[in-house]
């Protein structure tokens, strides 16, 4: 069962329970064309996990080994068919990256005020 809240997303992992903390979203808007979130998961490790058009995505994506080939082909096959597609990352991030975050936003948020 999964179970969504503004912190935390719930999913059920092989009958097991784990919660990942939700620490920032970005929204999907027109310009990014992607949307993101910053979480920690069960572990306390950091992630981003970025989902959006595969166009926006592949430039920003290291693919393993040739990996990025068979995607290609996967995606061009896809929209041959008519069908659109989302491609999904994730990253690791550091404690520090993530504090960086916060304080670009923490910036971000303060200069709209005045």
């Amino acid at each position: 069962m999964t179970q969504i809240t503004k912190e935390t997303y719930t999913v059920d992992v092989l009958g097991d329970e784990e919660t990942y903390k939700i620490l920032f979203e970005f929204p999907f808007n027109s310009t990014r064309k992607r949307q993101s979130i910053v979480m920690c998961d069960p572990e306390g490790d950091y992630w981003i996990m970025t989902k959006g058009a595969d166009s926006i995505m592949a430039p920003r994506i290291t693919w393993k080994e040739e990996m990025g080939t068979v995607v290609d082909d996967h995606l061009l096959s896809f929209a041959k068919e008519g069908l659109r597609t989302l491609v999904m990352g994730k990253k690791p991030l550091s404690e520090e990256e993530v504090e960086q975050i916060k304080d670009d936003l923490d910036e971000i948020m303060c200069s709209d005020c005045n």
